[in-house]
């Protein structure tokens, strides 16, 4: 990352957000004042929302997040046999703990998430 004029920035995020973007510009000699601004929390309905799989072919995450909060939530059986999407390498991580069958995004984008789902 080459400075220019800029040497602070804000970086509003979630509670979760790892450093991986603070660190290369503070690396950078860009200070980076990190704000939590917001809380990822489960949502209550989840577990409902959850029970019945049959309709679906393909699970696609978006996070880590995502991941750990729906995953309690899948049957043992639903891990071996349904297909997993993730939207990039940090959440398919997170699923390959759990699932067995899980592909990923080549670019964090709609289409290339289309492509990876298409191609399962």
């Amino acid at each position: 990352i080459k400075q220019k004029s800029c040497s602070r920035v804000i970086f509003p995020a979630s509670t979760l957000a790892k450093d991986n973007l603070q660190k290369p510009l503070e690396s950078a000699g860009i200070k980076v004042e990190r704000i939590n601004c917001y809380e990822t929390s489960e949502n209550t309905e989840l577990q409902k929302l959850m029970t019945n799989l049959d309709r679906y072919q393909v699970l696609v995450f978006f996070s880590p997040s995502g991941v750990d909060s729906a995953i309690k939530y899948i049957s043992k059986e639903d891990l071996k046999t349904k297909k997993y999407v993730s939207i990039g390498e940090t959440t398919k991580k997170a699923l390959g703990k759990y699932a067995e069958n899980v592909a990923c995004a080549k670019k964090p984008n709609p289409e290339s998430l289309a492509q990876a789902i298409k191609e399962l």
